[in-house]
């Protein structure tokens, strides 16, 4: 019996002794960078709220105005969604997964940090 408890631990080796650690609970957030040219909406919003916010308005997007202009408020909204992922970085939330928006034109943002 020893020698086969012996080939046991052998073969499965440190693994089949190691103690099963608890799982990480998270809380999540998600940030959405939401824009349609074609009416203009340009917003961004957070699930849950994130300091008190569920939504930011962005700089409406110029239909068919000059390109400077509609570059313009596109750069504008890049630095405002750049801060508030910064300040979301800052407040202790990890960047998990970005993808494209399947409403519209954007992007979302999923954070996560422990549960405390």
């Amino acid at each position: 019996m020893k020698h086969l408890l012996l080939a046991f631990a052998i073969l499965a080796g440190p693994a089949a002794f190691a103690q099963s650690v608890p799982a990480t609970a998270y809380e999540f957030l998600t940030v959405a960078e939401l824009q349609a040219q074609q009416d203009g909406l340009a917003k961004l919003q957070f699930a849950p709220a994130f300091q008190g916010k569920t939504e930011i308005q962005l700089e409406r997007l110029p239909g068919t105005i000059s390109a400077a202009k509609y570059m313009g408020a596109y750069r504008h909204n890049m630095e405002v969604v750049n801060q508030q992922l910064e300040a979301v970085t800052a407040a202790g939330w990890e960047l998990v997964h970005v993808s494209s928006s399947p409403v519209m034109s954007g992007h979302e943002f999923l954070f996560r940090r422990p549960k405390k």
